[in-house]
């Protein structure tokens, strides 16, 4: 996701920083069996002073019917102090250009 908004895994890790999951919640919707073809849909959808949330979508490719949806929650972390720490202004003004509505994520 990072990289897709013009982020690089360096830069967020400068200073002792880094970006920790603190929260992964996926609902299974409907049932998806091997062979099938898949769609996957993700964005940010939300920013807020110290953490970001981030959700992929799976479609099954031939009917678009909805099948998963994943959400995790990210936060700067202060690799040294042990704590979370605001995003940089950059950061945060990255994700809010591309945050995406939910109901934009559909195959």
């Amino acid at each position: 996701m990072w990289n897709l908004i013009g982020i690089k895994q360096s830069e967020l890790m400068r200073g002792n920083m880094g970006i920790v999951v603190a929260n992964i919640s996926i609902n299974f919707i409907h049932e998806i069996t091997a062979g099938q073809l898949i769609v996957i849909k993700g964005g940010w959808i939300k920013v807020g002073n110290k953490s970001m949330t981030h959700e992929q979508r799976m479609f099954e490719a031939d009917s678009g019917t909805l099948c998963a949806v994943q959400t995790t929650a990210e936060v700067r972390f202060d690799m040294k102090a042990r704590k979370s720490v605001p995003l940089t202004d950059d950061i945060k003004t990255k994700i809010e250009m591309h945050l995406v509505p939910s109901n934009r994520m559909s195959p």
